[in-house]
């Protein structure tokens, strides 16, 4: 495998990334969008269940000799319980995504990993996501619900296909065991902290002028494009450095962020965090990337429940330079042990 095929094979997890996300959504909002139940028990299907099947993952890819076979098949099994969650229930949705997340985020981490890509492939990889939830959530109330959901979870079967036709190319080797030691221990909890911050001031945070289907288009691709960006900066100028600019920036934009202009800025510097927090976490735990991707999406779940119950919901834009100064120094903390064990 060449590093084209890997450039490659995260491409297209990338755009199915976007497609499971927009199904679930799509048929979420179609048929529960005034359940809140509904909404909580797909989160916690969608994310929580992300860190048990992460560590079921790492088991069994431990004791494969084609540890690429078996993530490929979580992959695959998240898309088809994906399809079939649409026309079912958001429980069944939900542990597709996770499915999927969980299987096409080790692989996008392996071939980051194996080809020197420095986080860019993983911050390509977590990008789309976010235009999944926003066309899901914008063209759930359609006319034509029926012929786009047929249409889609015929994409998602012709996409599960050509992934079991081609595992081949997402060749990996299994890290070599090391034992986790107190240094890798906080530097996950470090990264998990920093998530659950994101999470909570990408829900409460609300900005007055983000109103209308152009600002949620808009925003949204700012959240996407700096996600990306996130990896693009940290492989040029080193982890702790991008820390520095994205948080700092962002911290300066959220107090500005009653402007539109300043706001979108914040969004984007804020989220550039993304790849590197998930790659933090990922060396601190080589041989245990699927636990190391599942405990920070179960951050995001921790992140959503004090929104999702009105504890701490649609804050002024300031509370956002609080958040990004204190994922600064939970990321500074996290590059200093880091640092450490080099």
């Amino acid at each position: 495998m060449n590093k084209k095929d890997g450039i490659l094979t995260i491409a297209f997890l990338s755009i199915v990334h976007a497609a499971v996300d927009f199904t679930c959504i799509f048929s979420l909002f179609h048929s529960y969008q005034s359940v809140a139940e509904a909404f909580l028990i797909y989160n916690f299907c969608a994310f929580a269940l992300q860190m048990p099947f992460g560590i079921l993952l790492d088991l069994f890819n431990s004791k494969s000799d084609h540890p690429e076979v078996v993530s490929s098949y979580f992959t695959i099994a998240g898309i088809l319980f994906t399809a079939l969650g649409a026309y079912v229930s958001p429980i069944v949705s939900g542990i597709g995504n996770a499915l999927f997340h969980t299987g096409g985020g080790v692989i996008s981490m392996k071939q980051d990993e194996k080809f020197g890509f420095k986080g860019r492939g993983l911050g390509v990889f977590v990008a789309p996501g976010a235009f999944g939830v926003l066309f899901g959530t914008l063209f759930a109330g359609s006319v034509f619900y029926q012929q786009i959901l047929i249409a889609v979870t015929c994409i998602l079967f012709i996409m599960a296909l050509y992934l079991k036709m081609n595992n081949g190319i997402m060749s990996f080797e299994n890290a070599e065991k090391k034992r986790i030691s107190t240094d890798s221990s906080k530097i996950l909890l470090a990264s998990l902290a920093a998530v659950i911050l994101r999470s909570v001031c990408g829900m409460a945070v609300s900005f007055e002028w983000k109103q209308g289907v152009f600002y949620a288009v808009v925003s949204v691709a700012c959240i996407a494009c700096g996600k990306a960006a996130g990896g693009f900066l940290s492989a040029a100028i080193g982890k702790k450095k991008a820390v520095w600019i994205s948080l700092c920036a962002a911290a300066a934009c959220f107090a500005l962020g009653k402007n539109p202009v300043c706001g979108l800025a914040a969004l984007f510097f804020f989220n550039m965090t993304m790849p590197l927090t998930l790659s933090e976490a990922v060396h601190a735990v080589p041989d245990l990337p699927g636990f190391a991707f599942g405990i920070l999406t179960f951050g995001l779940f921790i992140g959503y429940l004090p929104v999702a119950y009105g504890i701490y919901a649609k804050v002024p834009e300031w509370h956002g330079t609080f958040m990004s100064i204190a994922t600064l120094m939970i990321l500074l903390y996290a590059a200093h042990l880091s640092g450490k064990r080099s």
